[in-house]
């Protein structure tokens, strides 16, 4: 059962991975449906459409090691400033 954090409802499974400059994308709708996704998919990446080399779960190694979130459930910090 999802757990209730501000308006997003976190699997209990999930975990965010806080980084320097990263913030957790402030868009409820968008956070949302990636979850939703992630849900659907068993915690793998919703923007990974194959298997690469490295980790694709959620958050998948690029995120981690190269600091590239394409689905945009993490965004840079300078990004929501705009």
């Amino acid at each position: 059962m999802p757990t209730k954090l501000g308006e997003i409802y976190m699997p209990t499974d999930f975990k965010i991975l806080r980084k320097a400059g990263w913030i957790l994308n402030p868009d409820d709708q968008v956070v949302n449906s990636i979850i939703r996704m992630l849900e659907k998919n068993g915690g793998h990446c919703p923007c990974k459409h194959e298997k690469r080399e490295g980790h694709d779960q959620c958050p998948c190694h690029d995120y981690i090691a190269n600091d590239k979130c394409y689905c945009r459930l993490y965004i840079k910090e300078e990004d929501e400033k705009m």
